[in-house]
């Protein structure tokens, strides 16, 4: 009989398919213990495959795509992890702007800085809308009762939509400011937001992150795959598996090439949707669970374009989201300059979500697409029935990733599911005092 995961061979043979924070996350813990070989498609591990070096005179500047930052207090996992492993991250300042493309600037804030806080204020250029004194007087009602809502039973069966629509907050204040910001964190269109789970995006709301200081990593994901792929044991880029399959004695690995090798176990760290053409003796309830998760596509842009941002530069802002009328999902444009300190102040360089216009080409340096997961009721469901599969004591094959975890999936979900795979392999957090196994309700951390 095959040995359960409760008593693993101390060096059993273990893939990990995908190099996102997810896959990487679970190779290094359980690299700790195990012989690791990680898979990944692209040239380069994936957290750092898009990224790009911007020169600028004797300066080279690594620019993650898509641009992360994380919250010490909605990513906790995530901070220790990288306090962990020695990775320097710096607080940015990440206040906003919402503008139509038609040169009609809705709402603009920017954040005072009171010792360990961020406090948002109204910019002077943000007041000079009649709609923006509707968007702060319903924001202080909004989070006003944020802890009480939170707290209410009802919320657990409502969607985003239902939940703004019975409270009596303006149309303004959801369609020129919440709907747009939400839209670009969870990197998907205004129809799947308006379904998502109201606790997720309150949970999120809640948890403290509008007066924590936004942070991100001082060297980029370049320097956090290094410290991340260091426990395994062979880094196969570049690699495509075809399939896996599982048989008496582990789990057979094929890649593109035909190579095919067997493990004690299989972590797909990959999509859900991909993980399932990949897997290819499903069972019945792996394909329920697998098929229940959703996908947008949507286009990332670095380019050096100034009509992807507000008409008026005295109205740029770290972040900056553009609507006009009919469009699927806001525009969201990325000042990198004043977040990337080693960029010089010129020229202005831009990361874009969505581009809602097409940039000149000549200024466009690069262009990438990617799928992100969508939170819905039938999401919540699937990760009860992924936390049922993963408790079989004689599963050989795991699934992790932004998708396989409570709240927005974000890059916290995903290090959190995979830190959670590696548990289930004996392999827990190498520092004491904390355990990944822990659920998250209403977004935050229980």
């Amino acid at each position: 009989m095959a040995p359960t995961h409760r008593d693993l061979e101390p060096r059993d043979e273990i893939a990990v398919v995908g190099s996102g924070i997810a896959g990487l996350t679970c190779a290094f813990l359980l690299g700790q213990r195990h012989r690791v070989t990680i898979y990944e498609l692209q040239p380069t591990l994936g957290m750092d495959a898009h990224a790009v070096s911007v020169v600028q005179g004797a300066t080279t500047t690594r620019v993650d795509v898509p641009m992360r930052v994380f919250f010490d207090v909605y990513y906790p996992l995530l901070a220790r992890l990288y306090a962990h492993l020695g990775i320097e991250t710096e607080e940015v300042n990440y206040s906003a702007s919402f503008s139509s493309l038609a040169g009609e600037l809705f709402f603009q804030y920017d954040n005072y800085r009171f010792e360990r806080y961020r406090i948002p204020f109204l910019t002077w250029s943000g007041l000079t809308h009649p709609v923006a004194w509707r968007i702060g007087a319903d924001a202080i009602r909004f989070f006003g009762r944020l802890s009480r809502d939170l707290a209410a039973e009802e919320l657990r069966d409502l969607t985003l939509e239902q939940y703004l629509r019975t409270r009596g907050l303006s149309t303004a204040f959801w369609e020129q400011f919440l709907l747009p910001a939400y839209a670009g964190i969870c990197t998907c269109s205004y129809e799947s937001l308006r379904r998502y789970p109201a606790r997720t995006i309150l949970g999120y709301l809640g948890s403290g992150l509008l007066t924590a200081g936004v942070r991100r990593v001082r060297d980029g994901a370049q320097r956090i795959v290094e410290r991340l792929a260091a426990n395994a044991e062979d880094v196969r880029c570049g690699t495509a598996v075809a399939e896996i399959r599982r048989n008496d004695t582990g789990v057979e690995l094929t890649d593109a090439r035909g190579e095919a090798r067997t493990f004690d176990h299989v972590v797909l760290a990959t999509q859900a949707n991909h993980s399932l053409r990949i897997l290819a003796d499903a069972s019945s309830n792996e394909r329920e669970m697998l098929s229940a998760f959703r996908y947008e596509s949507s286009t990332v842009l670095l380019h050096t374009d100034p009509r992807l941002a507000p008409r008026q530069r005295a109205w740029w802002a770290p972040v900056n989201f553009l609507l006009r009328d009919g469009s699927r999902a806001p525009m969201a444009t990325i000042l990198l300059n004043p977040v990337h300190r080693s960029l010089a102040r010129e020229p202005t360089l831009f990361q874009t979500w969505n581009p809602l216009i097409e940039p000149d080409a000549s200024q466009v340096l690069s262009e990438s697409t990617f799928e992100r997961p969508v939170v819905d009721g039938a999401s919540l469901d699937a990760l009860e029935r992924l936390t049922t599969l993963h408790d079989e004591t004689e599963r050989r094959v795991w699934f992790c990733g932004a998708y396989a975890a409570p709240g927005i999936p974000l890059l916290e979900s995903a290090a959190l599911s995979g830190a959670r795979v590696a548990e289930k392999l004996a392999c827990g957090l190498p520092w004491a005092g904390t355990k990944p196994a822990r659920d998250r309700r209403h977004g935050g951390v229980r």
